[in-house]
């Protein structure tokens, strides 16, 4: 409905010379629909494989050991075509020539997973204890490759643009190469970790738990930034267990109340943040009274980044009513995170973004 006011009611937008603008579109995020539909494609082409297995074998009774496991591949092509009058091309303040132009991106991502886990389980009596050491490990490969070709005749259609790239023309005084081609280096993520988790358990009124997990991620550079260690313990007591409950069962069925502390890691961050990447032709200088292209760094880099640590203590109280038809849970927790993983703006004359 927002752009109503600036198409014709009768047309719709199908016809460019009766209310199309070029110079108004150049300078204005508003876009004619009809006329980008039209003039712009777009194709997203995915195809997934996906392969998991586990098994598990008793070795003991009270010992079982756990192995799952899983294997992925995605092939993805995604196809672009932005004509004449598309808005990326008008809006582009004569970036492109006024041409059309056509992108193709073939990407490949691996992604393997394993998990493995020791589970033990001892009973006495009254007393439960429990034992887990477990492993896991991920990793991940992604390989892309890109082509944009401008430069294209302005009658030409998305099908024929798309079916054969090369058919780029040169305008007159134009320099510029008009095939872009660019294929990224394999991309690698990998996580190692271990786990372990102790319990004990007494008659269901007491219960005391400890966790550790051991990580180590490729996003950080190698050494102490690279290894996070995450604890935890909780307990807590189920007073509709004891005996000096008893009278008040018949209105309160459960009672506990709870108290635990933890620590959780994050390291969802892009790829080579840590490190230097250059970028061919995205600046320049003058050389000789002529510009000339360069090479700089795209992004500022921190070789000190680590782990994100997030810190919680949490006081809970779980209650049940009138043989737990009516229940109710109540928690307090406090959480603390430090070394925060956030892209900070910066000023543009540092020359960089952020």
């Amino acid at each position: 409905m927002q752009y109503i006011p600036f198409n014709l009611p009768t047309t719709a937008g199908t016809d460019p010379t009766a209310n199309f603008d070029p110079d108004f579109f150049a300078n204005s995020s508003l876009v004619n629909p009809v006329l980008a539909i039209n003039n712009e494609y777009r194709a997203d082409k995915r195809r997934t494989f996906n392969m998991g297995a586990t098994a598990s074998f008793n070795i003991l009774p009270s010992l079982v050991f756990r192995s799952t496991g899983g294997f992925d591949i995605t092939y993805a092509d995604l196809s672009t075509f932005n004509g004449l009058y598309s808005p990326t091309i008008r809006q582009a303040a004569g970036g492109y020539n006024n041409m059309p132009f056509v992108s193709i991106t073939n990407g490949l991502t691996t992604t393997l997973n394993n998990s493995n886990v020791l589970d033990y389980t001892f009973k006495k009596e009254k007393h439960t204890f429990t034992a887990l050491l477990g492993q896991e490990t991920y990793r991940q490969r992604t390989t892309q490759q890109y082509v944009q070709v401008n430069y294209l005749p302005l009658d030409i259609t998305a099908e024929r643009a798309l079916a054969n790239i090369n058919q780029a023309v040169l305008p007159i005084g134009i320099n510029a190469q008009p095939v872009l081609p660019s294929t990224t280096i394999p991309v690698d993520y990998g996580l190692v970790s271990g786990f372990t988790r102790l319990s004990y358990d007494y008659e269901g009124k007491y219960l005391v738990t400890a966790t550790a997990r051991l990580d180590y991620s490729s996003k950080f550079e190698p050494g102490p930034n690279r290894r996070g260690i995450f604890p935890g313990a909780s307990a807590a007591w189920r007073i509709s267990q004891e005996d000096f409950f008893k009278d008040y069962l018949n209105k309160v069925s459960d009672l506990k109340v709870r108290v635990s502390y933890g620590q959780a890691g994050n390291n969802r961050i892009p790829d080579f943040l840590t490190k230097p990447l250059y970028q061919a032709g995205n600046a320049s200088y003058a050389l000789n009274h002529v510009t000339t292209p360069a090479t700089a760094l795209t992004t500022l880099y921190n070789p000190n980044l680590k782990w994100e640590v997030t810190t919680t203590t949490d006081v809970g109280l779980d209650m049940g009513l009138f043989n737990n038809r009516v229940q109710f849970t109540a928690d307090v927790y406090y959480n603390t995170t430090r070394d925060l993983l956030i892209a900070q703006p910066l000023p543009g004359f540092s020359g960089y973004t952020s």
